[in-house]
């Protein structure tokens, strides 16, 4: 049984791409746009009440650890040419002390990167979660052979529709 009134679930049979599932991620995302664009200033600040506790740290970890799932994935997956190593991969020891020490730089690189680029955001905590939306079904698309990204395009979508829509 669905949560979304009747002619949602409709609209979803209708359209090719659009599953009900992607309804969970536009219809907070349109709310959102409207209220920013129309300027609602008591949920503007509610939005705005969210930054600066614990959620935004939460929010933080959460996008560091999608962007060095990404970063990692093209690494350790570029082929057999990703690591140039002058023959230290032919131990299992050189090859696990070259994955450590990559991945303590892409830890650390990503620990530094994430908070700085975040902390230019209006709204953090929106807008990190816009970025983990967007970053974490990127992220499935790398990981997952057969899957298409127009399926999931309208979550996409959604994630950089919240992204941007303090801006409007």
């Amino acid at each position: 049984m669905s949560i979304l009134p009747h002619q949602l679930v409709a609209l979803t049979e209708r359209v090719e791409f659009l599953d009900e599932e992607h309804l969970y991620t536009a219809i907070p995302a349109v709310v959102i746009a409207v209220v920013f664009y129309f300027d609602f200033h008591t949920l503007t600040n509610l939005l705005y009440s969210l930054d600066g506790g614990g959620l935004e740290k939460l929010l933080t970890l959460s996008l560091k650890g999608v962007v060095g799932s990404i970063v990692t994935h093209y690494i350790y997956t570029a082929g057999p040419t990703a690591f140039i190593t002058g023959g230290k991969m032919r131990t299992k020891e050189g090859a696990f002390k070259i994955v450590l020490l990559s991945s303590v730089a892409i830890a650390l690189s990503v620990g530094f990167a994430v908070p700085g680029i975040i902390s230019q955001f209006e709204y953090v905590v929106l807008q990190s979660v816009a970025l983990i939306l967007v970053g974490g079904f990127l992220y499935v698309h790398l990981l997952v052979e057969n899957w298409r990204l127009k399926n999931e395009s309208p979550h996409i979508a959604a994630g950089i529709l919240i992204l941007i829509a303090p801006y409007l």
